[in-house]
């Protein structure tokens, strides 16, 4: 069996290559079943000691890394085959249409396609497990393109598409206007046409996308906003007289956990991968900033694990999440030992306000005022977004009119926004934003509105049916840390560390945690 490229199953991995198609194969020497399985799924797999998977080229799902498969899609199957105890084979050299041919031929050439889109006229010839990872359509454009925030923008430009994409004839038929350049190729060929100034924007895949920009180190391409066309969304292909293969994979797939799997895609994701620089600043610090923070050795800010994916605490205690990935960094530029302890949020701020911690890690700056502590400038920006079922259409905040809105008590900008269309609507209290999305999840409510980071929330707990239909982006009010009134002298080396971030590089800290919301807002926002 062909094993996971995690370092756990490193040492177990054995690799043979041969003459095109080209087979990989590892032996599982000793299989373990960590999945219930019937008998008759048990008696399956003792007849079928191994499963021929065709390896393809689909970055970062599918790639050849040092002569070895790899890929989230590869890494995720070789951790269900873990799991289960049965054997791989990749096969290499076979094209998309002869794979598909062999599955439908039945002639045990290939089991099993890796990734590929349900569809009625597949669902004929093959079975396909559950959806394992749904991925918006991003637009992508030049960096000092300002003229492209939805696709709505896209009317009368040329946008590069690959030519074989499915999403060719959905953008044609939904927006005429837009005037598609079918590239041939893939997505890197497509992107290197907007970067030469060939063509004004790119639709595509999101983690494909951005794995080839950073592959190919497109630093000038931005992404701008969520293609509202579709979905792509990929399962496992299984040859059609294999059902029970298909209900192994499932079960399987339902004991890996969603935080699991994204840091799978986290670790094959473009933007993921990207990061920040790391460059120390640590030289621009005065003398006089340098001996104060030698002095203060133990500076902690607090913040809440309730709103993930800000901060989440791992069950070992240790965190992770968007802000933890960026107080990392911050602390690496700077050279500091600046710590994170997190409670429950009134606990937290009134920890803050007695000193217990020395700041809050991403406050309001109103509400840093109110608590008397002392602001850092703003480092990232939070857009409040709306949250429907994909059969609930919202395209302007006049929407609102005659729905059902779950917002969290006491946030502002929700407060802000449904206040001026209050009398429209029925507002429904969430106690927080999985609560807030359970409601419309459950019919509830029709719409929650949220803030943009909540996209988390819905592959965490497989809110599939649910998607960000607009986000208010003029709204610019950025948070910022708070720190105690009797510690001046730390605000100008936070700010210092916060200055030598560039947008790009808070946006690739960003986008592994969340997808930014498809369209700009028509309303703005003051705080």
């Amino acid at each position: 069996m062909h094993k996971s490229l995690s370092i756990i199953f490193v040492a177990l991995l054995i690799v043979k290559l041969g003459l095109s198609p080209d087979p990989v194969s590892a032996q599982n020497t000793a299989p373990k079943s960590m999945v219930t399985l019937t008998p008759d799924e048990k008696a399956w797999l003792d007849t079928r000691p191994t499963i021929k998977v065709r390896m393809s080229n689909l970055p970062p799902f599918i790639l050849m890394d040092q002569g070895k498969p790899a890929g989230f899609s590869v890494e995720l199957l070789d951790r269900i085959a873990d799991l289960i105890g049965f054997d791989l084979q990749y096969i290499s050299g076979i094209s998309w249409p002869e794979g598909l041919e062999h599955i439908k031929r039945q002639d045990g050439k290939v089991d099993l396609i890796l990734a590929a889109m349900n569809t009625p006229e597949r669902r004929e010839f093959m079975l396909f497990s559950k959806c394992y990872i749904e991925q918006p359509y991003m637009i992508y454009t030049r960096q000092d393109n300002n003229t492209i925030l939805n696709i709505d923008d896209l009317i009368g430009k040329t946008v590069a598409i690959e030519e074989k994409q499915a999403l060719v004839e959905i953008i044609r038929s939904a927006y005429p206007g837009i005037r598609l350049m079918k590239v041939k190729g893939y997505a890197p060929e497509a992107l290197r046409t907007v970067s030469s100034g060939n063509a004004d924007a790119y639709i595509g895949i999101m983690s494909v996308a951005n794995y080839h920009i950073a592959k190919l180190g497109l630093i000038h391409l931005k992404k701008v906003a969520t293609a509202p066309v579709s979905f792509n969304t990929l399962s496992f292909g299984v040859r059609k007289e294999w059902p029970e293969l298909v209900s192994i994979l499932n079960k399987a797939l339902n004991s890996i956990t969603p935080e699991e799997r994204l840091s799978m895609l986290q670790k094959w994701g473009g933007s993921g991968r990207a990061g920040a620089s790391s460059a120390s600043i640590r030289s621009r610090l005065s003398d006089a900033e340098i001996d104060w923070l030698k002095a203060h050795p133990d500076i902690q800010l607090g913040f809440t694990g309730d709103f993930e994916p800000h901060v989440i605490i791992n069950p070992d205690g240790t965190y992770r999440g968007l802000l933890v990935d960026f107080l990392d960094e911050l602390n690496k530029r700077l050279g500091t030992p600046i710590a994170l302890r997190t409670d429950s949020v009134p606990k937290i701020l009134e920890k803050a306000r007695t000193k217990q911690v020395d700041g809050i890690l991403f406050l309001h700056p109103e509400r840093a005022d109110k608590l008397g502590l002392l602001k850092t400038k703003g480092f990232l920006a939070v857009h409040p977004t709306v949250f429907a079922r994909r059969n609930v259409s919202f395209e302007h905040p006049a929407d609102f009119a005659g729905k059902k809105v779950a917002i969290i008590d006491e946030v502002y900008f929700s407060q802000e926004i449904i206040r001026q269309y209050q009398d429209q609507t029925t507002v429904v209290i969430a106690k927080d934003a999985l609560d807030g999305l359970r409601k419309v999840d459950m019919g509830e409510a029709d719409l929650f509105l949220g803030a943009s980071v909540h996209s988390y929330l819905l592959t965490k707990y497989q809110f599939f049916g649910i998607s960000p239909k607009y986000g208010f982006l003029k709204y610019k009010q950025k948070f910022g840390m708070a720190i105690r009134p009797d510690w001046p002298e730390l605000i100008p080396v936070i700010n210092k560390g916060i200055s030598s971030f560039t947008e790009n590089e808070i946006d690739a800290i960003v986008s592994k945690w969340i997808q930014l919301p498809q369209k700009k807002g028509a309303l703005a926002l003051s705080a």
